[in-house]
């Protein structure tokens, strides 16, 4: 029988250390040097609005906010500027004609669909060179990237 060998704390760190790496290497990948097919250099926070409009239809400001886990306030900022590029459109809702709704015009799904095209080639190759996994070595993975980001979470929160 095979009993589990602990960790000590510099491997620990180092695993943290190479998940960073790794992070800002995935955070190169979507910087603002890209136009997805829009003409316009976006950073990366556009980007994100962009899709999560394209994700969500007819979507609030309050509840993209929430989605993006940013105030409403920023929301606002974002699809006002957005908006101005003609990227998305505001309107009311047909059931409350007081509740501004968004949604992609034809300029923000080409962006919203380059993105989506760009991350399943990512995805695609990240699952080519990790391979098959069980369920067990995923729950490990999960269990430990779940830590990383209480820590972060709790740091952040003093930080307030």
């Amino acid at each position: 029988m095979e009993f589990p060998m602990p960790v000590n704390n510099y491997d620990l760190m180092e695993l943290t250390r190479r998940l960073h790496e790794a992070n800002l290497k995935f955070s190169e990948l979507e910087d603002p040097s890209n136009d997805f097919g829009s003409g316009v250099l976006l950073n990366r926070r556009e980007v994100h609005t962009i899709v999560a409009v394209g994700k969500t239809p007819d979507v609030n400001v309050t509840s993209l906010a929430e989605q993006l886990k940013i105030s409403i306030s920023a929301a606002s900022q974002i699809i006002l500027k957005l908006s101005k590029m003609n990227f998305v459109e505001k309107y009311r809702g047909p059931d409350n004609n007081k509740e501004v709704l968004l949604r992609l015009t034809p300029r923000g799904k080409i962006v919203y669909h380059r993105h989506e095209e760009h991350r399943a080639k990512i995805d695609e190759q990240l699952l080519q060179i990790f391979g098959p996994i069980t369920k067990e070595e995923f729950d490990h993975v999960k269990k430990f990237i779940d830590a990383i980001d209480r820590t972060a979470e709790l740091f952040l929160e003093k930080k307030k």
